[in-house]
């Protein structure tokens, strides 16, 4: 992202201010300090149904260039918005996967779910790093479940699987 000290303290302060839960405080520091020195470009919270209704991290330019956005939507009431912070874990396991699957076409369901488990690994890595999120583990792995769950149905329907 390369922010300024200042730019970076307002995204984090955005993600505090908006997630809610002062006990994220400082894995939100660390996060966006590291997501600073990396090659995303920007990660915006938005309005879960102007751009998509769902998270999502892309090419912040052109096809096959590795500058991403990631976006985090906030449609979630208050008391889920930790899941904000799941989601951009997730997203960013998008950003460091090297399998990337083309943009605007139709995948093979099984594809797409081997890229959302692999995404959800790098969060399984990235969460365990954060001893202050332990007591919310199951809340986690209740809530990767079940955004894993409607990939593995359309897998399983597919007539590729």
């Amino acid at each position: 992202m390369k922010k300024n000290p200042y730019q970076l303290r307002l995204k984090v302060g955005e993600f505090q201010q908006f997630i809610g839960e002062e006990a994220y405080n400082p894995v939100l520091e660390r996060v966006f300090h590291h997501l600073n020195d990396s090659a995303i470009h920007a990660v915006s919270l938005y309005p879960g149904l102007t751009v998509s209704k769902h998270s999502h991290a892309r090419p912040a330019t052109s096809p096959g260039t590795d500058v991403f956005d990631i976006c985090i939507r906030t449609n979630e009431p208050e008391g889920r918005r930790k899941v904000l912070l799941y989601d951009l874990f997730h997203e960013w396991g998008h950003f460091l996967d090297e399998q990337r699957l083309p943009q605007g076409q139709e995948h093979d369901p099984c594809l797409q779910l081997g890229r959302e488990e692999r995404a959800w690994e790098f969060a399984d890595k990235e969460f365990a790093r954060h001893p202050e999120l332990a007591a919310d583990r199951p809340a986690y792995e209740a809530y990767q479940q079940q955004c894993l769950a409607s990939y593995r149905q359309r897998c399983q329907l597919s007539p590729i699987s």
